[in-house]
């Protein structure tokens, strides 16, 4: 797998948890995952949302915006991986 998950919360959302994790070269990065478990009514809305996210991040390039590393969908699950942002001890997504 090109990336595995430290497990470690880095925060909470709607749509879930923003998990470190590490790419294939050691890379940590972030994870944010919306798995069909948490589907609920709004789950279309949800996934739009997800999509509609992906898309702006693909559109900016920007050194003071996040980068969207990579995004995927698995059979029960979507999954955002974007640079980790680090400062004042704070890390982001």
């Amino acid at each position: 797998m090109k990336y595995r998950s430290t497990g470690e919360i880095l925060g909470a959302g709607v749509s879930g948890a923003i998990l470190r994790g590490i790419d294939e070269h050691g890379t940590q990065v972030a994870m944010k995952t919306l798995r069909a478990g948490n589907f609920t009514k709004t789950s279309e809305k949800m996934v739009k949302h997800f999509s509609r996210e992906v898309e702006l991040l693909l559109l900016v390039r920007n050194p003071h915006i996040v980068e969207l590393l990579d995004a995927f969908e698995g059979p029960s699950s979507i999954t955002i991986v974007t640079e980790l942002l680090q400062g004042s001890g704070h890390e982001t997504l």
